[in-house]
């Protein structure tokens, strides 16, 4: 995993450890300096151990200088660390080219990582394996909510029914025109858009691109629509 998932964490450590630092019994006056060291290690794809340690140096008018050190190890559960690198490196976006890659995995591994809420807005929805992750979030707790467009919901092959009968929310666009969105957000953090739809023609036949973004800002984009869609979507 790219050491970039530790930023948030080495975050949060320094405001822990300066918290500690602030409650030893020494004045303001007497602090002179703090310094903080951090490293963390990354022991599965859920869980990063972030070792952080502070040293305060004082001084006092009866003494010579004075360091006191301390040293706390701390375990910090990530929201979401998808096995997928490239959303790692320093841009915080992998992107996937449906004929020479397998675009299917990368949505599919997405879904599986999801904690609280996916939310997904797609034309064309046919793809057995990404329904099936989809139930299966559904069925371990996660908030699903899906918009289909209306035109393609009966097609051949179409999830609509099987998803609507294993209990997800699932709607029909609203617009009496096309919805012709095809992204997905995950947690509030990552999206997932591009030109490919959900189907086996984009995965086995199309030119396809799909771009996975790690940001929470540009998710609340996202979800901003999503919501737009939703509220005028029919059950």
């Amino acid at each position: 995993m790219n050491r970039s998932v530790v930023v948030p964490v080495v975050l949060l450590l320094i405001g822990l450890f300066a918290g500690l630092a602030a409650g030893l019994t020494l004045s303001p006056r007497e602090r002179v300096a703090t310094t903080f060291t951090t490293t963390a290690t990354a022991v599965s794809t859920r869980v990063l151990t972030a070792t952080a340690s502070y040293t305060v140096t004082s001084t006092t008018t009866a003494t010579q200088p004075t360091t006191l050190t301390s040293t706390r190890t701390v375990t910090v559960t990530t929201s979401i660390i998808p096995e997928i690198p490239q959303l790692y490196n320093h841009s915080g976006v992998a992107v996937c080219f449906s004929r020479p890659m397998v675009c299917e995995s990368m949505l599919e591994t997405l879904i599986n990582a999801a904690q609280r809420r996916i939310l997904v807005a797609v034309y064309v929805f046919t793809n057995d394996r990404l329904a099936n992750a989809l139930i299966a979030a559904h069925n371990r707790g996660v908030d699903v909510k899906v918009v289909l467009e209306a035109e393609s919901a009966e097609i051949r092959g179409s999830e609509y029914q099987r998803l609507k009968e294993a209990g997800l929310d699932i709607r029909l666009d609203g617009n009496s025109a096309l919805m012709h969105h095809k992204f997905m957000v995950i947690d509030e953090r990552i999206v997932a858009t591009g030109s490919y739809n959900w189907s086996g023609a984009a995965e086995e036949a199309n030119d396809e691109n799909l771009v996975a973004i790690l940001s929470e800002d540009v998710a609340k984009q996202f979800v901003e629509e999503f919501d737009r869609l939703w509220s005028i979507a029919s059950q």
